[in-house]
Formats: C-alpha cells, sequence, structure tokens
C-alpha cells in the first residue's frame, strides 16, 4: 500500500556541500572545453562538420533556448547547480517549477526568493503522476523502484519515501519496459559470467536512467555519448549524485561513468552488453546521425 506523506519543495533538498561544488565547476570546465576545441577537433581528425556539430534544437545558427540554457548552467553559479533539476525540462517536456508540462520558452529562469513558495501554491493536490506511479510500482521489484534523491532542486510528493514527479514516471516506465522485456535478468547472466559489463547510452538526459542501472549494476562501465553542450546536464548529475563512482571525462573510466562527446565518437571502442537510446535519435537531423 502506497502513502502519500506530502510535498517535496526546494526546502526539503539538501544543499550542495563546497567539495560537490568544485566537482561541478571542473566539470563545467572541461565541458566548455570540449565545445571550444570542437571545431578544431573535427578538422585535426577530417571528420564530416555536418556529423559533429549541433542541429535542430541545439543549432547554433540562430538564438537558441536549449544553448541559451546550456550557457547558463556551464557558467557554474552556487545558485544554479544548487537547483539543477530547475533547468533540465527540454529533456523531458516537463517543469518542476511550474507543475506542469512545459509551456515552451524560456528553459532557464532566474529564481526569485519566493520560488519555493510559488511551487507550494501550484502543488495544490497530488496530480496524475503520482497515480501513475503507483500503478507503474505495484508488480515490479522493489529494487527497480527509481527513488530521485532530495537533491539539486527535485521537487515533487512524498509517496511511501519516493519523490514523484512527471520525470520519476518516465524513468520508471523505462525501467519497467526493459524488466518486463527480461533485459535485467540477461544482464544479469552477462555479469555472472563476465564479471563486469560495458553499457552505452547515446543521449542520456539529464542521467537518472543511468543512475538507476549503475546502481542495479555496480561491476559495470557505463558510457554516455552525446552533444557536449547536452553532455554537461548527465555529467553533473551523475556526479554529484554518484561521487563514489569515477568521472571519465572524454577517457575512460573503468566500473565508473565515461562521457564521450559526439565529436569524438571514434573514440568509443570494444563491444557493449547493452546500448540504450531511448528519445535522441527521433530528435536528431539525418546529418547527425551520419545518413
Amino acid at each position: 500500500m502506497r502513502t502519500i506523506n506530502g510535498k517535496i519543495l526546494l526546502r526539503h533538498n539538501r544543499d550542495l556541500s563546497q567539495t560537490e561544488f568544485q566537482i561541478a565547476r571542473d566539470l563545467c570546465d572541461r565541458i566548455n572545453q570540449f565545445v571550444r576545441d570542437r571545431d578544431a577537433y573535427v578538422a585535426e581528425n577530417h571528420r564530416n562538420p555536418q556529423f559533429c556539430s549541433p542541429d535542430g534544437m541545439w543549432s547554433p545558427t540562430a538564438h537558441n533556448d536549449y544553448l541559451n540554457t546550456f550557457t547558463k548552467v556551464s557558467a557554474c553559479s552556487f545558485e544554479v547547480i544548487n537547483r539543477l533539476r530547475l533547468f533540465v525540462s527540454f529533456f523531458s517536456g516537463y517543469s518542476l517549477r511550474r507543475a506542469s508540462i512545459v509551456p515552451g520558452a524560456p528553459s532557464f529562469e532566474t529564481m526569485s526568493s519566493s520560488l519555493d513558495l510559488e511551487i507550494d501554491k501550484l502543488m495544490k493536490l497530488p496530480d496524475e503522476w503520482v497515480s501513475r506511479w503507483i500503478t507503474l510500482t505495484a508488480r515490479i521489484p522493489t529494487d527497480l523502484i527509481f527513488s530521485p534523491p532530495r537533491f539539486l532542486g527535485e521537487i515533487g510528493w512524498d509517496v511511501s519515501g519516493v519523490v514523484v514527479n512527471h520525470d520519476t514516471c518516465v524513468y520508471q516506465e523505462r525501467i519497467n519496459l526493459l524488466y518486463e522485456a527480461g533485459i535485467f535478468d540477461w544482464l544479469s547472466d552477462r555479469l555472472s559470467s563476465k564479471g563486469r559489463l560495458r553499457i552505452l547510452e547515446i543521449g542520456a538526459g539529464y542521467g537518472a536512467l543511468g543512475c538507476k542501472i549503475k546502481s542495479l549494476f555496480p561491476a559495470s562501465d557505463y558510457w554516455i555519448c552525446d552533444l557536449p553542450e547536452s553532455l554537461l546536464f548527465s555529467a553533473l548529475y551523475l556526479s554529484l549524485n554518484r561521487p563514489d563512482c569515477k568521472a571519465g571525462i572524454g577517457e575512460e573510466a573503468p566500473y565508473g561513468f565515461t562521457y564521450i562527446p559526439n565529436y569524438q565518437i571514434d573514440r568509443i571502442t570494444g563491444k557493449f552488453d547493452l546500448v540504450i537510446n531511448t528519445l535522441s535519435f527521433s530528435e536528431m537531423s539525418a546529418k547527425e546521425k551520419g545518413s
């Protein structure tokens, strides 16, 4: 029986420590360097610039809401990183700060001193995502329930100790699909025979799926390949939530998370036990997919 215990607001999140903030600053510096190095790397390695350059929703050819958010977040102020989850709505289509489906641009908005009170007023009653989540978790093993940390600005309803919102449901659906398809059992068998897994996610959003899968399979190398502008968000979320895991920024991190910008995809070698792509292929232009 699931119990609704009330709201989870910004005030219920713990703040970044100074050590964690320094981790975030280092990550932002490294990802910004990826962006600055892109044109030179493409030219020096004779890569196709059309394949390597951002397009569509991340195209720099005109003012772009997504790139504006990347610029603001990568500037790495404590206030913004401490509330990172408020600035990733373009990955799931849901705005935590508005408690609703994204109404449109802008993705980045400044935070007023009364923001928590404003969010509190919007969350009048448990929404459809609470009932959806209760249905999703009714018949799966407890260890497969995705439970986002009360950290980085996570907002929702406390349901039996889990912060439930639209995004919690989205990622729970993906976990359920992997479970129902037998993928987790298959990976467990592979792990038993090999002792270590290799997993690649192409376009990881803000990193929630990787966070859960890594918790299920600690003995795994988890690779993420994405546009550097998008890679920033998963690298921040995962590094701050899983400081126990090594982070390889452009280089392999055994048993940890390896982050590779899309234009360096040639550096991804070897075979993988599982390759994941949920929505990013459908958002890519033909030239980005290499077709």
